[in-house]
């Protein structure tokens, strides 16, 4: 019963969900910083959760299922896919892709914290 309900509930969110999460800005000591990268505002509604991009050419309003902070933790961003883990043992097609520039977090928000293998850190 419990199996079929989580199932149905998964089903009832759709078959491809985007969820983001913002990676922190640089700090002010950072010798990478550039002064003139996009304003990154995250805010939430009924519908779902957006991004605003403000840069020198204007601002851009993205739309996704689930959006993280730059602030969110690791253990946050593994709540919200547990349920797939899930899905997936029930015989389900899941894909959880990681995308962004070298250096942005990917690897650490899939496999979690650099040595620590499966021992306590939870990854994706």
């Amino acid at each position: 019963m419990r199996k079929s309900l989580l199932n149905m509930t998964e089903d009832l969110k759709g078959n491809i969900r985007v969820i983001v999460r913002c990676r922190p800005f640089p700090k002010l000591n950072d010798k990478n910083i550039n002064l003139f990268a996009p304003t990154v505002r995250v805010s939430h509604s009924e519908i779902g959760e957006n991004v605003r991009v403000e840069t020198a050419n204007g601002e851009r309003n993205y739309s996704f299922y689930r959006v993280f902070g730059p602030n969110a933790k690791q253990k946050t961003v593994f709540e919200e896919v547990r349920p797939l883990m899930q899905y997936a043992l029930d015989g389900h097609n899941i894909c959880v892709i990681a995308y962004g520039p070298t250096g942005s977090g990917k690897t650490y928000t899939i496999m979690g914290k650099r040595g620590n293998g499966c021992q306590g850190k939870q990854g994706v």
